[in-house]
């Protein structure tokens, strides 16, 4: 069982929150400043460098639609020294969630977020790398926010290994061919496939999808 009640004496940890193949997530509270936040804490058999490299990101690219990191730094989790980031939390529900209760105005608002948070991180050389709806936090006022740069890479990398979520990951990255900004395009158009496109947003979302990176939008603008 694990036991992580304060960390770095000063995030008194207050629930679990989530976790992917990288860390796991929680909500904490930030004694220092009195206001919550979420804390991801590395896994026991994950890479410390790549939960360095989200946090290193997210510090690289501030953008109002794109989750803050504020904080670095190692704790002990059953005996075990492992790293953790804290970052904002962000109140609300996950796109796919808040998406069928939204109206078409809204829906496009959180659209066009999504965008410009991608675009900041295409502008620092970035690429996202699971643009999901659960990705996406949206609060009581429509405001939606990028989580989870855990699969973040360089625009034109090869990784030696391909993470995301199946069914979002482009065509080229699956081929192993260099990855830009499109390749969160063609993600983020599974996504609204899936989530159910107004009239207005079906054919963006097919061209987001196209097989080939192509033909799609070449930026996120």
């Amino acid at each position: 069982m694990v036991q992580m009640d304060l960390v770095a004496g000063r995030y008194a940890v207050q629930g679990h929150a989530g976790e992917g193949g990288l860390a796991v997530a929680h909500r904490a509270l930030d004694l220092l400043h009195g206001d919550p936040v979420a804390l991801k804490v590395l896994r026991r058999d994950a890479d410390p460098e790549r939960l360095r490299q989200e946090f290193t990101a997210l510090m690289s690219c501030a953008h109002p639609h794109l989750v803050r990191a504020r904080d670095f730094g190692w704790t002990r989790v059953d005996g075990v020294h492992r790293p953790f980031y804290a970052a904002e939390w962000i109140d609300g529900e996950a796109l796919d969630a808040w998406w069928p209760s939204a109206d078409d105005e809204a829906r496009r608002a959180a659209l066009i977020a999504i965008l410009r948070a991608l675009r900041a991180l295409h502008r620092a050389g970035l690429r996202h790398g699971d643009v999901t709806a659960q990705n996406v936090r949206v609060d009581g006022t429509g405001r939606a926010t990028l989580l989870d740069l855990s699969c973040v890479a360089r625009l034109g990398e090869v990784a030696d290994e391909v993470s995301g979520t199946p069914g979002h990951l482009a065509p080229e990255l699956l081929r192993g061919h260099p990855a830009d900004g499109r390749a969160d395009l063609f993600a983020l158009g599974v996504t609204l496939e899936r989530l159910g496109p107004p009239a207005a947003l079906a054919a963006l979302a097919a061209r987001l999808r196209a097989e080939e990176p192509g033909a799609r939008p070449s930026d996120a603008t």
